[in-house]
């Protein structure tokens, strides 16, 4: 059995070349009240939704991510781990909590809760014929998106998604199979059942990338992998997420 809902997720596609015309505020206020209506861990809505229409700070940003389409598209969202509202909060009223900020528990609920917001803000956009894109690039430099978006203590850029009108449809690429991700009761964790899981599916990928790129590109995703994890990447995060206020203990 289908339905609607079901048929738009299975839809999806990262979207990265769009038409000029940009997000009417209507259009951009629906999907912020989509966003918030995502699932919140005890109701703190620790996040904060920044929205750049000024072409010069898409500019800048573009540059940070190395992505072109970080430019030219209908509007680009930076979603921003925040407790600063709630330190706020709390110091009004004589409480002195930080240390909740602090901890990799207060992190962890800040970029789901995110997460959470931004995923139902793309289903709501793709449901108006909206494409969109993730963009964790903009974690390149942190800092620089600090400064340009001048974020107080006890926030963290996370990632950017880019939405507009769609000037072309992408390809839609391959995910692992479901015995590979769905696990019932406890993880399997034997290697051999998991490489065989694997092997198909690099043969699905090297096919895919085969297609894609006419003949001039031939990977499998557990090669993709060890590109990914090797070398370590971004390892500056760290220090400017404590910076911030976060991941102190």
């Amino acid at each position: 059995m289908s339905t609607p809902t079901i048929e738009l997720i299975s839809k999806h596609r990262s979207i990265r070349e769009f038409s000029e015309q940009p997000l009417d505020n209507q259009t951009i206020t629906q999907l912020i009240n989509a966003a918030q209506m995502a699932s919140t861990s005890n109701y703190k809505q620790a996040y904060s939704i920044i929205g750049i229409t000024d072409p010069a700070l898409k500019e800048a940003l573009s540059e940070v991510a190395g992505q072109k389409h970080v430019r030219d598209n209908g509007l680009l969202l930076v979603f921003v781990a925040d407790y600063y509202r709630h330190d706020l909060i709390c110091r009004s009223k004589g409480y002195e909590t930080s240390e909740s900020f602090e901890t990799t528990e207060g992190y962890s609920v800040a970029a789901i809760d995110a997460a959470l917001a931004a995923q139902n803000l793309v289903l709501a956009a793709e449901s108006l014929g909206l494409g969109a894109c993730y963009v964790g690039s903009l974690r390149n430099d942190p800092q620089r998106i600090i400064e340009l978006l001048e974020l107080p203590r006890y926030t963290l850029p996370l990632f950017g998604v880019v939405l507009g009108y769609p000037a072309a449809q992408g390809s839609q690429k391959p995910r692992l199979p479901s015995k590979a991700i769905y696990h019932e009761n406890r993880y399997q964790h034997d290697p051999a059942f998991i490489h065989s899981a694997l092997d198909t599916y690099d043969q699905t990928i090297n096919a895919y990338y085969d297609t894609r790129g006419a003949g001039t590109r031939s990977e499998n995703w557990r090669d993709l992998m060890v590109k990914a994890f090797h070398p370590v990447k971004r390892q500056e995060l760290h220090q400017i997420a404590q910076g911030q206020g976060f991941l102190q203990q």
